[in-house]
């Protein structure tokens, strides 16, 4: 089956294609699913920005500039991609890659980060050590 990688919410690019050296992709994002089952975005920004920030997949702040690609809905077999960027545009702040099994997994108090489940301590702990 052909793998698509479909924009999620506030999905400002689903890839980048940079040349030369590209920035380090520091783990400052993670997805959680919460009591009523449904997928959240957390950011930890590091630097310039401030203000950690949850929201409801497909849903991102308003004051967002904000690119959305493909249907706004899990789907079985697409990977999505979260990332975000700072105030230059050019260099990605953080990502985090998903499927919907990768989501499935998780149990409560668990996230989606650094390709792998965790626990919300360990993805907080590991974000403010990132920075």
């Amino acid at each position: 089956m052909l793998r698509r990688v479909v924009g999620a919410a506030g999905v400002l690019a689903a890839s980048v294609v940079l040349s030369g050296c590209s920035p380090e992709v520091l783990p400052l994002a993670a997805v959680a699913v919460d009591g009523e089952g449904t997928p959240r975005v957390l950011v930890r920004p590091c630097g310039a920005w401030s203000g950690d920030v949850e929201f409801p997949l497909f849903s991102p702040p308003a004051a967002w500039k904000a690119e959305a690609r493909g249907e706004q809905r899990l789907l079985p077999g697409h990977t999505y991609a979260f990332v975000f960027y700072g105030h230059t545009d050019d260099q990605a702040n953080g990502e985090v890659s998903f499927t919907a099994a990768d989501l499935g997994r998780l149990e409560q108090g668990e996230v989606w980060a650094d390709d792998r489940v965790m626990g919300a301590d360990e993805f907080e702990e590991l974000a403010e050590g990132a920075c």
